[in-house]
């Protein structure tokens, strides 16, 4: 399977993808491995994943507070505000 910047013919590394905001969505190196990342609509970070499988999600409330945290080994993490 091709990652992203080998299907786009990318040579230079690392190479990275920023959304409107500038918020860094996706980033590859030259190994191959890389990371992919989400955020809401206040610019916060609520998804991250690694080529290896590895992967966190994160909660916030109406005041960009974070709320949770859990990952792909089962930890979750609730905060209180």
């Amino acid at each position: 399977m091709k990652t992203r910047a080998r299907q786009l013919g990318i040579t230079e590394f690392p190479y990275s993808e920023f959304d409107e905001n500038g918020n860094l969505t996706y980033r590859e190196y030259s190994s191959g491995t890389w990371s992919k990342r989400e955020y809401d609509n206040n610019d916060n970070l609520t998804y991250r994943e690694y080529s290896d499988g590895w992967w966190s999600k994160r909660g916030y409330d109406d005041k960009s507070n974070q709320t949770y945290w859990e990952n792909s080994h089962g930890y979750i993490i609730f905060y209180e505000n």
